[in-house]
């Protein structure tokens, strides 16, 4: 009968290299992982955290760090010092499901309809924009569209991010030392730091529904507030003023990729 238990060895399972000690963690030779653990509850458990989330401290522990000291975190994964913190891409993968899961659930609406009652104003307004779709006879491709973004809001808003650290790297282009692709991981976690506050306001909008205003204004200056303490040292009102105007350049693009996509869509569904 095979001995299939777990023995601790003393050399490498891979190359069979001795281990040096018990302070190593990888073989020198192969970087096979040593000396090899045994498979048990708290194996699985770092494996699973490690290989999927790729930290030891997890999501919450860079939500943390976005909510109570957001500029210095940023600066510090720019630097170099990101152990322990979320890769921003899966964390905005993550935070839009939970928008559009709580956004259905909660609310019972799409994750977007939230959105375009602020940017319309008011309701009336949405009744108004909804008459011209009608007439327009795009009623039911304009409602297929709005879903599968609401359905995909995480991609949609993976799509939109490139333009929004476009509009910041023209408004702060005196900082050169920033490069296109340190703009595109600032705006991630900026956007992400948004999906936070967007999260909590659809918990909130079930009691207050008037709230939305409030909360894309409480984004827009944490947004702010976060680009500020990142240039630490540099004027304040000045950053404040190139973080509003990069802002204008993203909601310009934002508003005409968007419009171009929706169109685009619903011609594509009449046809």
């Amino acid at each position: 009968m095979s001995d299939l238990g777990f023995k601790k060895l003393t050399a490498c399972a891979e190359c069979n290299r001795p281990i040096d000690g018990s302070d190593q963690k990888y073989c020198p030779s192969c970087a096979q992982p040593t000396p090899a653990h045994r498979i048990d509850w708290e194996f699985l458990s770092h494996e699973i955290q490690h290989s999927i989330f790729h930290v030891d401290k997890g999501i919450l522990f860079t939500i943390k760090h976005l909510l109570t000291r957001p500029g210095h975190m940023i600066r510090e994964y720019i630097q170099g010092k990101r152990g322990g913190h979320f890769k921003p891409v899966l964390m905005i993968m993550i935070l839009g499901a939970v928008i559009t899961i709580s956004s259905k659930y909660w609310l019972g609406e799409g994750a977007f309809e939230g959105m375009l009652r602020v940017n319309s104003g008011s309701p009336e307004a949405m009744k108004d924009a909804s008459k011209v779709i009608d007439a327009m006879g795009f009623e039911q491709a304009a409602k297929n569209v709005m879903q599968w973004m609401s359905d995909h809001y995480a991609i949609v808003t993976l799509l939109i991010v490139p333009f929004e650290a476009l509009g910041l790297k023209l408004a702060f282009r005196r900082f050169r030392e920033l490069n296109y692709p340190e703009w595109l991981v600032i705006t991630t976690f900026l956007t992400a730091q948004a999906f936070v506050i967007q999260i909590v306001g659809i918990f909130i909008r079930k009691w207050v529904p008037d709230i939305n205003g409030t909360v894309l204004a409480i984004t827009m200056i944490a947004n702010m507030l976060t680009l500020i303490q990142f240039f630490k040292g540099e004027t304040r009102w000045k950053i404040f003023l190139r973080s509003a105007w990069g802002f204008a350049l993203f909601m310009v693009c934002q508003g005409l990729f968007m419009a171009a996509g929706i169109f685009f869509l619903i011609w594509r569904y009449k046809a």
